[in-house]
């Protein structure tokens, strides 16, 4: 037990993953209210599986991963498919004028990129631990992100000459 990450109630994790776990499910539906549903699916799940965890960056991780997986599981739905949602941004209070300019470009993005450009700026996950984290190959991974940022450069040039924050 002494590998283990000591105990925490569903409460403390909420509060500490709370909003990663909703940023995460945001970028990849593009809709609050779907992404809480989502959100609120994941923390469900942790509270019914009990799982335990052998470090901080595992738990996270799990998170992570159970937060993607609900989210592709949703984009793949028949509703999902046969429904146009209402474009909309994250609360003003969440991000900055220019954190929501950059976070709408994304939103434009493929899934795929979408997914990895989020965890690797937004989350700080190396590509190494994306490969592990998404099971792709890093060459995969890396590649994802160079086109990625491409297809970003051309959204956003020149979107910052008068944004402050």
């Amino acid at each position: 037990m002494e590998n283990e990450v000591q105990a925490q109630s569903a409460s403390e994790i909420l509060d500490k993953y709370g909003t990663m776990v909703f940023r995460t499910a945001y970028a990849m539906v593009k809709n609050q209210h779907d992404a809480e549903d989502i959100a609120q699916d994941v923390f469900v799940s942790f509270v019914r599986t009990k799982p335990v965890f052998t470090s901080e960056d595992h738990q996270k991780a799990w998170l992570l991963r159970v937060t993607i997986n609900r989210s592709k599981s949703f984009l793949r739905s028949a509703w999902q498919r046969r429904t146009e949602g209402l474009p909309e941004t994250l609360p003003d209070e969440l991000l900055t004028p220019r954190e929501n300019m950059v976070m709408e470009a994304v939103a434009l993005l493929p899934v795929k990129y979408r997914q990895v450009i989020y965890l690797y700026y937004i989350e700080g996950y190396s590509s190494v631990e994306l490969a592990k984290l998404l099971g792709l190959p890093q060459n995969t991974v890396l590649s994802r992100l160079a086109r990625a940022r491409k297809h970003l450069a051309k959204t956003l040039e020149g979107e910052f000459d008068h944004v402050e924050g």
